[in-house]
C-alpha cells in the first residue's frame, strides 16, 4: 500500500519544519495538519456504518506516525550477550527465592519456559 501523502517533520535547535510530499509536488508548511489539509476529514465515498439508525461515514485516509532517531546506534554483540546474561541471571534468583531448594536452583542454573512470540 503506497501512502497518498507525507509529511516530514525535522527538528533542530529547538526549531521545527515541516515538509509535505503529495506525489511528485514538495511543499514546505506550518505544521503536519496544514500539510494533510482535508485528507484528515475527507469522508470515504463507500465505508461507513450505521449508528443509531443513522448512515456515518469513516474517514477516506488513515493516518500513521513513524519515529525516526538520528542518534540510534544498535547494541553490539557482546553487549547483548551481557544483557541476556544478567536477565537470566535474574531469573535463576527469582526462581531461587521462594524455592526450598534454593541452593540447588541455584548451582543447577534455571532454565525459564520460553514464552512463543
Amino acid at each position: 500500500m503506497a501512502s497518498a501523502a507525507t509529511v516530514i517533520t525535522a527538528e533542530k535547535d529547538g526549531v521545527r519544519r515541516h515538509v509535505a510530499v503529495i506525489g511528485d509536488e514538495t511543499r514546505e508548511c506550518a505544521s503536519y495538519e496544514e500539510g494533510f489539509g482535508v485528507m484528515l476529514t475527507e469522508p470515504d465515498p463507500t465505508r461507513g456504518f450505521t449508528h443509531k439508525g443513522q448512515w456515518c461515514r469513516v474517514n477516506r485516509y488513515s493516518l500513521y506516525w513513524a519515529g525516526y532517531e538520528p542518534g540510534y546506534t544498535p547494541r553490539t554483540a557482546e553487549q547483548l550477550a551481557t544483557a541476556r546474561e544478567k536477565r537470566e541471571a535474574k531469573a535463576v534468583e527469582r526462581e531461587a527465592e521462594g524455592n526450598l531448594f534454593a541452593d540447588a536452583v541455584r548451582e543447577e542454573g534455571f532454565i525459564p519456559k520460553r514464552r512463543g512470540r
